[in-house]
């Protein structure tokens, strides 16, 4: 989580929030400034909140409880796309499925498409149990991404058909089930 404010020497905070945002997607941003009608200009970098100078107890705390709730709702935690030298975190909430060919794992996310080495399997111990299932021996889906089940595909929320296997629909369709209950 950064604090930035609007006003700093060398660097006023919007550009700082879009260079930091450049970096990493994902880091929560909070403004702090005594100027409001600059604040609403923070949501445009994705900030999550504003607070006006000076803070005082009661707007601090209600920003920090924002913030937990926030965190508690991103199902996080990361994981790691290492391949070829490179070594890519990426948030589990983001990733849509992981689809395996000769030991060559393809990430794909809603930031893009990484790959990478290893197995199925073992990429299935590092995820929660509760939000993935193998539709088939070559696909692992994350079930918060799945927008329809069709015959024997699944639709997942970037158009993408994945083929369900006769042997893995049951269970699929079960963890589908289970997840979409537990959802609400």
């Amino acid at each position: 989580m950064v604090f930035l404010d609007i006003e700093m020497p060398m660097l006023d905070g919007m550009t700082a929030a879009e260079k930091l945002r450049a970096l990493d997607p994902y880091v929560i941003i909070v403004f702090v400034t005594n100027m409001q009608q600059y604040a609403i200009k923070g949501y445009s970098v994705g900030a999550l909140d504003f607070v006006i100078k000076p803070v005082t107890y009661f707007a601090f705390e209600t920003l920090m409880n924002k913030v937990m709730r926030v965190l508690g709702t991103r199902e996080e935690s990361d994981i790691v796309i290492g391949s070829a030298g490179n070594i890519r975190r990426v948030p589990v909430s983001r990733l849509l499925y992981v689809e395996v060919a000769r030991h060559r794992l393809t990430y794909h996310t809603e930031d893009g498409v990484y790959e990478g080495w290893g197995s199925l399997s073992e990429t299935s111990e590092k995820l929660p149990a509760e939000l993935f299932s193998r539709c088939n021996a070559c696909y692992l889906v994350a079930l918060r991404h799945v927008k329809a089940v069709e015959g024997n595909n699944v639709v997942m929320d970037n158009g993408d058909l994945l083929r369900i296997s006769h042997l893995r629909k049951k269970g699929f369709l079960s963890d589908l089930a289970g997840y979409l209950g537990r959802r609400q």
